[in-house]
């Protein structure tokens, strides 16, 4: 491996475990908090808690122009132009078009408050709830606002901490609501959390050296135009993204129950906040990084393959590890009542491995600035996200939403290689094919395991050798690469 190549793997492991240990102290308060909040307020209060989130989110999608994504493509190219006044000026366009955004998202919320109660819960008693939330859209859009500067930036260890604040917060916050007003507080707890999340991130990067400037209309026009340009339609994915996942909670609601949306939710919260550490520890840091190498096909095939080898080589032990433990972490993290999503999970859980392969690829989009074809592709998605998830319920109850997930990330992924081959030449490692066959094999071998094996000796010793294995082969590829030990070593050292 040449040293140019070493040490791009190393700075992207290195990136990685910086967010991965923030993501690990994360998780440990989401772990409390999500105890905490079952046990206060039950499944049917987590489903009215993730039924109003998910329409505060939908609003916010509607609203904020996609500016927190499409901005970080303009202020890491501002920045890595050496150019401090330049950067200066994006960034103060950046944050006036991010209030004004944020506005409009708080003011619609506040107007159309009847008629969100009236299509999420079929009734009105929701309408206070939504004015009372409607604040958080502009404390939300501020706090992405804030995020995406750093993230431009690449202040990884600013915003790691900002992160850090973020979750301790939310749990300060909520655990007290709930345990005072029950399903009552929702509204408060939300809005409240917003506020002091915004007022910790805005202290994070309050600090960040940058000169004094006034207004520049000249710079509104080039840089707030395009990133409105971009952003509008990153909006609209996210928007349509988003209103699918409403859509199927909404229909779970009508054709099912609240409680079942509650499962749904915390199902998911598990797969996204828990297994999901991999993605969120590398998009903070992949994301400027690949936008930097966009114009260079080999620089960014290198990122791509790099990015999507080591996240497929750090899921394959924790997704085995996970299947095999998974029914104790769902009465840890929540209550006995939940256990009903366990088969639900197991399935999703496949479905992440194959996030591993199409996640990398579609940021080479972002990268590129290519919002129209970004926009289609999604646009394509949800169809069949939409489809899969009310047919997998309709007949398979909540398993059937497990099952959905794979075949959703099955067809994405085929549906991303595609495009990006043909459109910017990716060429794919052959290693990341046989990395993918070997892990798949594993994390279905754990399924079959856990599933079918009626001796509880026999299952965790299988299950213990199977995740032995992974573990190996993840340890193993590693090393070859960067030395593994060594770079822990350095880690701990530092």
């Amino acid at each position: 491996m040449s040293n140019n190549s070493e040490n791009s793997y190393k700075n992207t492991l290195k990136a990685t475990s910086i967010f991965g240990g923030v993501q690990v102290f994360i998780i440990i308060i989401q772990i409390l908090k999500s105890k905490a909040v079952a046990v206060l307020i039950g499944p049917t209060g987590m489903g009215i808690l993730g039924l109003i989130t998910q329409t505060i989110a939908l609003l916010s999608a509607a609203t904020n122009f996609g500016l927190e994504t499409s901005a970080v493509k303009n202020i890491s190219m501002a920045d890595s132009s050496e150019d401090k006044t330049h950067l200066a000026k994006t960034v103060s366009v950046f944050q006036k078009l991010v209030f004004f955004t944020g506005t409009i998202g708080f003011l619609l919320c506040i107007v159309f408050s009847p008629l969100l109660s009236e299509i999420v819960f079929d009734n009105r008693l929701y309408t206070s709830a939504f004015i009372v939330v409607s604040i958080s859209l502009l404390f939300m859009q501020l706090t992405a606002g804030q995020n995406a500067v750093l993230q431009g930036l690449r202040k990884i260890k600013l915003l790691a901490k900002a992160n850090i604040f973020s979750a301790l917060v939310g749990l300060l916050v909520a655990v007290p609501i709930y345990y005072c007003y029950g399903t009552k507080g929702i509204p408060a707890s939300i809005t409240i959390s917003s506020l002091a999340v915004f007022i910790i991130t805005y202290f994070f990067a309050r600090d960040i050296p940058l000169p004094k400037i006034s207004f520049d209309r000249s710079v509104f026009k080039t840089e707030g135009v395009s990133m409105l340009k971009m952003g509008f339609l990153l909006s609209m994915t996210s928007l349509i993204t988003i209103g699918s996942s409403f859509l199927v909670r909404i229909f779970i609601t009508k054709t099912g129950s609240i409680e079942d949306v509650g499962f749904y939710n915390a199902g998911f919260a598990i797969i996204e906040s828990y297994v999901g550490i991999i993605f969120t520890a590398m998009a903070k840091d992949y994301y400027p990084k690949l936008s930097m190498v966009s114009n260079d096909i080999e620089m960014r095939n290198r990122e791509i393959n790099e990015q999507t080898e080591i996240a497929l080589l750090l899921l394959m032990p924790i997704l085995t590890v996970f299947i095999l433990v998974l029914k104790y972490i769902v009465i840890i993290l929540y209550t006995r009542e939940f256990v009903v999503t366990v088969e639900m999970i197991e399935f999703a859980t496949l479905g992440m491995f194959l996030r591993a392969v199409s996640w990398p690829m579609a940021y080479l989009l972002l990268a590129k600035g290519d919002s129209k074809v970004f926009f289609w592709t999604e646009l394509l998605t949800t169809f069949y996200i939409i489809l899969f998830n009310i047919v997998g319920y309709k007949f398979w109850g909540l398993k059937g939403i497990g099952v959905a997930f794979i075949l959703i990330y099955f067809f994405y992924s085929i549906q991303i290689f595609v495009t990006i081959k043909k459109m910017y030449a990716y060429r794919m490692d052959t290693s990341l094919i046989k990395i993918f066959f070997i892990g798949t094999v594993l994390i279905i071998l754990q399924f079959i395991n856990v599933n079918y094996i009626s001796s509880e000796v026999l299952k965790y010793l299988l299950g213990t050798i199977i995740c032995g294995v992974s573990i190996f082969i993840t340890y193993k590829k590693l090393n070859d690469k960067i030395g593994i030990f060594e770079f822990i070593k350095n880690k701990i050292s530092k």
